[in-house]
């Protein structure tokens, strides 16, 4: 008799298990859903291509830097459009010391 005591109490722990599991799988789906997007990289070119002057090089890394880091292109779009060339150019000079660095 105390197998089958022991098989009851296995049988329902593992209903509770899977029923926690189901239970956080529809909290990790949930998350998802809610979590803000990051910009997309056509975004982000968009948003370069506007910037009067800049190379193709210089395009390319810019272009680099705001998709490894969607925090970078949120300030940029915060900022105004006269200053956006500015901050472009002293976003490369800091990745540049940066790599320097390493």
């Amino acid at each position: 008799m105390k197998k089958s005591a022991s098989l009851k109490r296995q049988r329902s722990g593992d209903s509770f298990t899977s029923m926690m599991a189901d239970k956080l799988d529809k909290f990790t789906e949930a998350l998802k859903e809610d979590a803000p997007k990051g910009p997309t990289s056509k975004e982000i070119l968009n948003t370069l291509n506007e910037v009067d002057g800049s190379d193709e090089d210089t395009l390319l890394d810019l272009f680099d830097i705001f998709t490894g880091n969607p925090r970078k292109y949120e300030s940029l779009l915060a900022l105004m459009v006269i200053m956006r060339k500015r901050w472009l150019l002293k976003q490369l000079k800091n990745e540049e010391i940066s790599c320097l660095e390493l």
